[in-house]
C-alpha cells in the first residue's frame, strides 16, 4: 500500500511540475518585443478638390497640445457643391516637434497596419476609398466623395491601428489613434 501511495504522489507531482516548468521555460525563451510608441498627432486636414471647376474645401483639426488641456480647433473652409465629386487627400502632422513630423508618411511605411474609416451622418456624401494596402484592403489616405442633393451633417474620420488584425472592415479591432467628426453641409 505504501508504494502504491509513492507511485500515486509521483504521478501527482510529475502532472503538476512538468507543465508548469514547460511554461516557465516557454516563457523565459521570449526576449520581451518592443512596444508599439503611439504617435502624437496634433494636425489632421482633408482637402477635397472638386473634378472639373470649384473651389477646393478644407476640413482642419488642430490640437496643439496633442491630447492635453488647451482644446482643440476645427475649421471648414466652405460647403461643399451638391451633385459633385471631390478627390480627398489626408495630411496627419505631429506639430509638436520642429520639424512637423509627417505622420501620413509613417502610415504609408506601414499601411497594412492602418485603416482610415469615413462615416458620414444625416449628409449625402458617398465615399469610396481607392488607396490599398499590399493585400488590397482599405487604407484611406486618399478617396473620392460624391455629394447628392443639399444637406448638412457630419463626417467622421477616424484612424485605426490594426497591426496583424486588419481585415479591412471599419471599425474592426485595433485602437484609434485620432477620431475627429466634421460638421459639413452641401448647398
Amino acid at each position: 500500500m505504501k508504494s502504491g501511495f509513492i507511485e500515486l504522489k509521483n504521478t501527482i507531482l510529475f502532472y503538476t511540475l512538468v507543465p508548469a516548468a514547460m511554461l516557465l521555460w516557454h516563457s523565459c525563451d521570449k526576449e520581451p518585443g518592443p512596444e508599439e510608441e503611439e504617435e502624437v498627432i496634433t494636425t489632421l486636414t482633408v482637402t477635397l478638390v472638386p473634378q472639373g471647376a470649384g473651389d477646393p474645401v478644407t476640413l482642419k483639426f488642430y490640437d496643439q497640445d496633442g491630447i492635453g488641456a488647451i482644446e482643440p480647433t476645427q475649421t471648414t473652409s466652405g460647403p461643399l457643391a451638391a451633385h459633385t465629386v471631390y478627390e480627398a487627400a489626408l495630411a496627419l502632422f505631429n506639430e509638436s516637434e520642429t520639424p512637423p513630423a509627417n505622420i501620413i508618411e509613417e502610415i504609408e511605411e506601414e499601411k497594412g497596419d492602418h485603416i482610415f474609416c469615413y462615416t458620414p451622418q444625416h449628409v449625402n456624401i458617398t465615399i469610396d476609398d481607392f488607396n490599398k494596402d499590399s493585400n488590397n484592403m482599405n487604407v484611406g489616405i486618399t478617396s473620392r466623395w460624391t455629394t447628392g442633393e443639399a444637406s448638412s451633417g457630419t463626417v467622421q474620420i477616424a484612424l485605426r491601428h490594426q497591426p496583424g488584425t486588419k481585415t479591412g472592415d471599419c471599425p474592426g479591432s485595433g485602437s484609434t489613434d485620432i477620431d475627429v467628426t466634421f460638421q459639413v453641409e452641401i448647398k
